[in-house]
Protein backbone atom coordinates (compact mmCIF):
# COMPACT_ATOMS: atom_id res chain seq x y z
CA UNK A 1 0.00 0.00 0.00
CA UNK A 2 3.05 1.96 0.63
CA UNK A 3 4.25 1.44 -2.68
CA UNK A 4 1.22 2.57 -3.99
CA UNK A 5 1.30 5.68 -2.80
CA UNK A 6 4.23 6.67 -2.73
CA UNK A 7 4.24 5.89 -6.70
CA UNK A 8 1.28 7.76 -6.82
CA UNK A 9 2.99 10.94 -5.31
CA UNK A 10 5.70 10.85 -7.37
CA UNK A 11 3.88 10.41 -10.56
CA UNK A 12 1.14 13.67 -8.97
CA UNK A 13 4.56 15.71 -8.82
CA UNK A 14 5.68 14.73 -12.23
CA UNK A 15 2.40 15.78 -13.74
CA UNK A 16 2.70 19.11 -11.82
CA UNK A 17 6.42 19.87 -12.84
CA UNK A 18 5.67 19.40 -16.71
CA UNK A 19 2.97 21.05 -16.31
CA UNK A 20 4.29 24.53 -15.03
CA UNK A 21 7.30 24.15 -16.98
CA UNK A 22 5.13 23.82 -20.02
CA UNK A 23 3.39 27.16 -18.88
CA UNK A 24 6.63 28.90 -18.47
CA UNK A 25 7.42 28.15 -21.77
CA UNK A 26 4.19 29.04 -22.95
CA UNK A 27 4.60 32.40 -21.72
CA UNK A 28 8.34 33.18 -22.53
CA UNK A 29 6.93 32.48 -26.58
CA UNK A 30 4.24 35.22 -26.17
CA UNK A 31 6.11 37.62 -24.65
CA UNK A 32 8.56 37.03 -27.76
CA UNK A 33 6.25 37.15 -30.20
CA UNK A 34 4.50 41.04 -28.92
CA UNK A 35 7.71 42.31 -27.81
CA UNK A 36 7.28 45.11 -30.29
CA UNK A 37 3.91 45.69 -28.74
CA UNK A 38 5.77 45.73 -25.60
CA UNK A 39 8.03 48.48 -25.89
CA UNK A 40 5.59 50.49 -27.22
CA UNK A 41 3.39 51.07 -24.13
CA UNK A 42 4.98 52.23 -20.93
CA UNK A 43 2.30 52.43 -18.11
CA UNK A 44 2.40 54.03 -14.29
CA UNK A 45 -0.49 53.60 -11.85
CA UNK A 46 -1.04 56.42 -9.09
CA UNK A 47 -4.33 56.06 -6.33
CA UNK A 48 -6.42 58.90 -5.59
CA UNK A 49 -7.30 57.83 -1.90
CA UNK A 50 -10.56 56.17 -1.71
CA UNK A 51 -11.98 57.19 -4.84
CA UNK A 52 -10.01 55.12 -7.07
CA UNK A 53 -6.87 55.61 -9.33
CA UNK A 54 -5.39 56.57 -12.46
CA UNK A 55 -3.41 54.74 -15.27
CA UNK A 56 -0.84 56.71 -17.64
CA UNK A 57 0.35 55.10 -20.43
CA UNK A 58 1.82 55.46 -23.47
CA UNK A 59 0.00 53.72 -26.12
CA UNK A 60 1.06 53.85 -30.24
CA UNK A 61 2.86 57.25 -29.06
CA UNK A 62 0.08 58.80 -27.54
CA UNK A 63 -0.42 59.94 -23.87
CA UNK A 64 -2.94 58.16 -22.31
CA UNK A 65 -4.55 58.93 -18.66
CA UNK A 66 -7.58 56.59 -17.63
CA UNK A 67 -9.30 56.80 -14.27
CA UNK A 68 -11.31 54.00 -12.35
CA UNK A 69 -13.16 53.90 -9.55
CA UNK A 70 -12.60 51.98 -6.50
CA UNK A 71 -14.22 49.11 -7.38
CA UNK A 72 -12.51 49.22 -11.12
CA UNK A 73 -14.71 50.88 -13.27
CA UNK A 74 -14.06 52.93 -15.94
CA UNK A 75 -14.78 56.72 -15.19
CA UNK A 76 -13.07 58.40 -18.44
CA UNK A 77 -10.34 58.27 -20.48
CA UNK A 78 -8.17 61.30 -22.04
CA UNK A 79 -6.27 60.22 -24.65
CA UNK A 80 -3.86 63.40 -26.01
CA UNK A 81 -3.28 63.27 -29.66
CA UNK A 82 0.14 63.85 -31.49
CA UNK A 83 -0.44 66.33 -34.81
CA UNK A 84 0.92 63.38 -36.70
CA UNK A 85 -1.74 61.56 -36.14
CA UNK A 86 -5.78 63.40 -35.52
CA UNK A 87 -8.55 61.94 -35.98
CA UNK A 88 -9.63 62.53 -39.64
CA UNK A 89 -13.00 62.90 -39.49
CA UNK A 90 -12.68 65.68 -36.70
CA UNK A 91 -9.97 67.02 -38.83
CA UNK A 92 -12.74 67.78 -41.10
CA UNK A 93 -15.32 69.69 -38.95
CA UNK A 94 -12.77 71.70 -38.12
CA UNK A 95 -11.23 72.44 -41.57
CA UNK A 96 -15.13 73.41 -42.42
CA UNK A 97 -15.55 76.47 -39.90
CA UNK A 98 -11.43 77.28 -39.13
CA UNK A 99 -9.86 76.16 -42.37
CA UNK A 100 -6.91 78.89 -42.07
CA UNK A 101 -5.75 77.41 -38.30
CA UNK A 102 -3.68 74.98 -37.29
CA UNK A 103 -4.15 72.50 -35.28
CA UNK A 104 -1.45 72.31 -32.39
CA UNK A 105 -3.30 69.59 -30.49
CA UNK A 106 -5.93 67.69 -29.30
CA UNK A 107 -7.45 65.44 -26.82
CA UNK A 108 -10.03 62.66 -26.73
CA UNK A 109 -12.13 62.22 -24.08
CA UNK A 110 -14.07 58.94 -23.78
CA UNK A 111 -16.71 58.19 -20.91
CA UNK A 112 -18.86 55.29 -20.35
CA UNK A 113 -22.74 55.95 -22.11
CA UNK A 114 -22.04 59.12 -23.50
CA UNK A 115 -20.18 60.13 -27.16
CA UNK A 116 -16.28 61.02 -27.57
CA UNK A 117 -15.57 64.46 -26.92
CA UNK A 118 -12.53 65.77 -28.71
CA UNK A 119 -10.38 68.87 -27.30
CA UNK A 120 -8.87 70.44 -30.14
CA UNK A 121 -6.51 73.35 -30.08
CA UNK A 122 -6.01 75.98 -32.99
CA UNK A 123 -3.36 78.35 -33.69
CA UNK A 124 -3.02 81.32 -36.01
CA UNK A 125 -0.53 84.30 -36.33
CA UNK A 126 -2.48 86.43 -33.79
CA UNK A 127 -4.56 84.04 -31.61
CA UNK A 128 -5.23 81.02 -30.22
CA UNK A 129 -8.67 78.80 -29.54
CA UNK A 130 -9.94 75.84 -28.15
CA UNK A 131 -12.77 73.99 -29.95
CA UNK A 132 -15.23 71.47 -28.27
CA UNK A 133 -16.23 69.06 -30.54
CA UNK A 134 -18.95 66.22 -29.74
CA UNK A 135 -21.92 64.47 -32.17
CA UNK A 136 -20.66 66.16 -35.25
CA UNK A 137 -20.84 69.54 -33.51
CA UNK A 138 -18.12 72.35 -32.61
CA UNK A 139 -18.19 74.81 -30.18
CA UNK A 140 -15.50 77.42 -29.45
CA UNK A 141 -14.46 77.21 -25.99
CA UNK A 142 -11.85 79.43 -25.29
CA UNK A 143 -10.18 82.00 -27.76
CA UNK A 144 -6.72 84.36 -27.10
CA UNK A 145 -5.21 87.14 -28.58
CA UNK A 146 -1.61 86.62 -28.75
CA UNK A 147 0.86 89.32 -27.78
Amino acid sequence: MKKQIRTLAVGLTAIVCSTATFATVKNVNTFTANETAAKKVSTSFKYVGDNGYTVRSVLNGNDVMTAFDKKGNLVYSIEYLNADNLAKDIVDIVKDGYGKYYISGMEKITQPGLENVFIVHLEDAVSIKTLRISEGNSELVQEFTKG
